[in-house]
């Protein structure tokens, strides 16, 4: 059984980015209350900063999954959710792995695409456990991998 979840890197680096959006915010919005007539771009700032906060908080919080790969299923359990799905291999449509380079390496991820398209999808610079998760899709499903356009 391989397990995947989230590398403590990536949790580190948008806990940090949190951090200085969220203060950010707040400063401003200590700013603005403080002030009997404060500039209008400060207002804006306040809210460009604190959707933006808002919205990473969401991706982080909803997208943190622990994937549990076995010989005839995946298990993908979303941890702030508190739902679990099970899929089954005899359901894959089709795996792919999307390779794009970027200016600080490069970049990938798995996409496993089952029965009423469900989709679960791993990225090398977020997942451990990426490699050997590839590996065994290799290995046991090399017929149901369809190559990148």
């Amino acid at each position: 059984m391989i397990v995947s979840k989230p590398k403590l890197s990536a949790l580190f680096s948008l806990l940090i980015f949190l951090l200085l959006a969220y203060g950010l915010s707040i400063y401003l919005w200590i700013s603005v209350v403080q002030s009997q007539h404060p500039p209008g771009w400060q207002t804006i700032l306040l809210g460009v900063a604190a959707g933006v906060a808002l919205a990473v908080t969401y991706k982080v919080v909803a997208g943190y999954k622990k994937i549990r790969v076995s010989k005839n299923r995946i298990d993908v359990h979303y941890a702030f959710n508190l739902v679990s799905r099970r899929y089954y291999f005899k359901e894959l449509t089709f795996w792919q792995e999307t390779a794009v380079k970027t200016a600080t390496g490069l970049f990938k991820e798995l996409t496993l695409r089952f029965d009423k398209k469900k989709t679960v999808k791993l990225t090398l610079q977020e997942q451990d456990n990426y490699e050997k998760v590839k590996a065994s899709l290799q290995r046991n499903f090399s017929k149901k991998q369809q190559k990148q356009p």
